[in-house]
C-alpha cells in the first residue's frame, strides 16, 4: 500500500508540475514585436547624485519625444522623457532590454503631463541597458502599436488539448491508485467495473471543461490594456 501511496503523490506532482509549470512557459512565453533597440544613444553623463544615460528616439516618437534619459537615483533606475511639444496627456510604451539586448518587460505608461516639458519619472527594473519608446496615445491622436503579441488561439488550443491528455491520464492513475490503497483484495475490481469508469470519465470531463473555461477566460481578461498611471 505504501508504494501505490507514494505514486498516488508522484502523479499528483507531476500533473501540477506539467500543467502549472512546464506546459504554460512552452504555450504561454510572452512573444514580442521588437527584438533590439533602435533609440540611438548621444551621451552619457556624470553628476554627484545622478548618473545617466541620453537617447534619441525613432522618428515617429520623436515628434513627441525629443530626447529621454536613463538615470540612476538613490539605487533606482528612472527613465525622464523630455517633450518636443506642449502635452497634456500621453500614453507610451516603455520596452525594457538588458545587457544581451533580450526584451525582459514592457511597460504601459499612462501619464497626465499637464503641458510640462517633461514627463514623470518612470521606475525601471536596475539591471536595464537601454529602451524603446513607442507612442500609443498623444492628447487623443492614437497609433496602432501592437507590442506585446496576443497568444493566439491557436497556442490556447493547443494547451488545452494537451492538458485534457494529461488530466485524463492523471485522473486514470489516481483512480488506479486509489482502488488499490482502499480496494484490498478487489483493488482490480475497484477500477475495472464500467461504473467506476463512467465516474473517473465524469470527474476528467468536467475537471477539463472548468480547466478550458478557465484558460480562455483569463486570456481574455489579459487582452484587456493594464496601464502603469502617472
Amino acid at each position: 500500500m505504501a508504494g501505490f501511496v507514494a505514486l498516488l503523490i508522484v502523479i499528483i506532482a507531476a500533473y501540477l508540475a506539467l500543467a502549472l509549470g512546464a506546459f504554460p512557459k512552452l504555450f504561454f512565453s510572452t512573444r514580442y514585436s521588437v527584438s533590439a533597440s533602435s533609440d540611438r544613444f548621444v551621451k552619457s553623463g556624470d553628476g554627484k547624485d545622478n548618473r545617466g544615460m541620453v537617447f534619441y528616439p525613432t522618428e515617429e516618437t520623436s515628434e513627441y519625444i525629443s530626447r529621454y534619459a536613463l538615470s540612476d537615483r538613490d539605487g533606482k533606475r528612472v527613465l525622464v522623457c523630455k517633450l518636443n511639444k506642449p502635452i497634456d496627456r500621453l500614453d507610451y510604451d516603455v520596452v525594457v532590454f538588458d545587457g544581451k539586448s533580450n526584451v525582459r518587460r514592457v511597460f504601459n505608461v499612462k501619464d497626465d503631463v499637464g503641458g510640462g516639458d517633461y514627463t514623470h519619472a518612470v521606475e525601471l527594473p536596475f539591471d536595464t541597458v537601454n529602451v524603446s519608446l513607442v507612442i500609443n496615445e498623444a492628447d487623443g491622436v492614437k497609433f496602432d502599436h501592437n507590442i506585446v503579441e496576443n497568444v493566439s488561439g491557436k497556442r490556447i488550443f493547443g494547451f488545452c488539448i494537451v492538458n485534457a491528455v494529461l488530466l485524463a491520464a492523471a485522473v486514470y492513475g489516481i483512480r488506479v491508485c486509489m482502488g488499490y490503497i482502499f480496494g484490498g483484495l478487489y483493488a482490480e475490481s475497484f477500477w475495472h467495473v464500467s461504473r467506476s469508469n463512467l465516474v473517473s470519465g465524469l470527474v476528467a470531463a468536467a475537471l477539463v471543461l472548468v480547466d478550458i473555461i478557465t484558460v480562455v477566460s483569463t486570456f481574455a481578461v489579459r487582452r484587456k490594456r493594464n496601464g502603469v498611471k502617472k
